[in-house]
C-alpha cells in the first residue's frame, strides 16, 4: 500500500504549495479574487519529473513491458464486475434508471 499512500501525500503537498503560492501573490499585489488557475499543471509536472530525477527511475520500452502475466485475473476480475453491475441495473430502482444508469 505504498504507492498509493504515496500518491495521496503528494496530492496533499501539490494541493497545499498550490494554495499557499496563489495566497501569498494575492497577498502582494491586491488582487480581488485569489484564483488558482492553472498553477497546480507545472507544479504538478515539477513533481514527476522531480521524482524521476531524485529516484533515477528509467522508462520501460514498449518491447520490453510485460502485458500478460496476471491477465487472466484481471480478465476474471472485469467479467465479476460486469456480472454484478448487470444485476444492479436490472433490480435497479427508479433513481438509478432515470437519474445515474445514463451518466454510465
Amino acid at each position: 500500500m505504498l504507492i498509493p499512500s504515496l500518491a495521496i501525500l503528494s496530492s496533499v503537498l501539490k494541493t497545499s504549495i498550490t494554495t499557499r503560492i496563489v495566497w501569498l501573490v494575492h497577498l502582494k499585489y491586491k488582487l480581488t479574487h485569489p484564483n488558482p488557475g492553472y498553477l497546480g499543471i507545472p507544479l504538478y509536472l515539477i513533481m514527476i519529473f522531480g521524482y524521476k530525477l531524485i529516484m533515477r527511475s528509467k522508462g520501460v520500452k514498449p518491447h520490453e513491458a510485460d502485458l500478460w502475466t496476471d491477465k487472466d485475473f484481471f480478465d476474471r476480475d472485469e467479467a465479476y464486475w460486469k456480472e454484478k453491475l448487470k444485476e444492479k441495473k436490472s433490480a435497479g430502482g427508479f433513481v438509478y434508471r432515470y437519474f445515474v444508469s445514463w451518466l454510465f
